[in-house]
């Protein structure tokens, strides 16, 4: 270690020495002079010995070495090179920089605060109480979240306000709602339509003259006021009828197969 060594002691901020020289060495136990309690003494480029209490020291009540928090082109701790490494990008948070480019953050306080891990483009926190939500890292509003659960369960799939909400399936969307009109939209035009439901009941070729398709069924219980069920049933010798029910309980016959 270089500084002036004399005597058991060495003196910060001192010149080039060599350790155990001039009849003594610098011990364990013994006095740095200019010496600030927690100091990390390092050598300077100049060959001086030094501190930096600001950025970089140890403490000897709760035996921890603090360093400065750093920043994303510049980390606190580095690997290799001083642009990849780890730094602090704001209070509770830690960040890994790569060259010189935010790759991953953590942050939060706790299990139930607003936590906070960011990698690449990918956003996941809980800026809303109480639930998990994804994002792209630039959708940070509390309603611009692509994904969100409840510790119940509950899921939502959003999107930010005026933008589309899709469902796709092969890298396709297939079905969204328009963010400005809020209509349900089927994203085909293939000339073939669209069918909303399953073989029970499906609604064929939406929004390219479209029909309704139902199965045969037991009659349903009445509505509620002011509403009517339509439904199939067998007529008890193999012909199909469209129904009628309405709140009072009566059914009446639409049509009957031919």
């Amino acid at each position: 270690m270089a500084g002036i060594i004399t005597g058991g002691s060495a003196i910060v901020g001192g010149g080039t020495g060599t350790g155990g020289g001039g009849g003594g060495g610098m011990t364990i136990g013994g006095a740095v002079g200019g010496g600030i309690a927690g100091s990390v003494l390092f050598v300077t480029s100049g060959g001086v010995l030094s501190q930096d209490n600001t950025g970089f020291y140890y403490d000897d009540v709760d035996h921890q070495l603090l360093i400065n928090a750093g920043a994303v082109g510049k980390p606190s701790l580095i690997l290799g090179d001083d642009t990849t490494g780890l730094y602090r990008p704001a209070v509770d948070q830690i960040g890994f920089a790569l060259g010189g480019i935010a790759a991953v953050r953590f942050g939060g306080v706790g299990p139930d605060s607003d936590q906070i891990f960011a990698v690449g483009r990918c956003l996941i926190d809980s800026r809303t109480t109480d639930r998990m939500v994804i994002s792209h890292r630039d959708q940070t509003g509390t309603a611009a979240f692509a994904i969100q659960q409840t510790a119940t369960g509950g899921t939502t799939m959003n999107s930010a306000s005026g933008t589309l909400c899709g469902i796709a399936t092969g890298g396709s969307t297939r079905w969204y709602v328009d963010g400005t009109t809020l209509n349900w939209v089927p994203a085909i035009d293939n000339g073939a339509g669209a069918d909303l439901g399953n073989a029970a009941l499906r609604i064929r070729n939406i929004f390219l003259g479209s029909y309704q398709e139902m199965t045969e069924m037991t009659a349903p219980a009445a509505p509620a006021t002011n509403k009517v069920r339509f439904f199939a049933q067998d007529n008890g010798a193999g012909k199909t009828q469209l129904m009628a029910l309405f709140p009072t309980g009566a059914a009446v016959q639409i049509a009957i197969e031919p």
